[in-house]
């Protein structure tokens, strides 16, 4: 491999993993927004689909 494929590699699998820790990793980004949205907990009725449409 040349030079410049070790360095799109390396380019590449340093996005992967910033990716990945920015969604999966960071802390409190969600939940925050939510809390300070206001965002109220969100109960489903305990009816099944089949029950919906009869």
């Amino acid at each position: 491999m040349s030079v410049s494929q070790y360095v799109v590699t390396a380019v590449g699998l340093a996005a992967i993993v910033w990716v990945l820790w920015y969604f999966l990793l960071s802390k409190g980004s969600a939940t925050g927004a939510l809390t300070v949205a206001g965002a109220r907990d969100v109960r489903r009725p305990s009816t099944s689909p089949h029950q919906l449409h009869e």
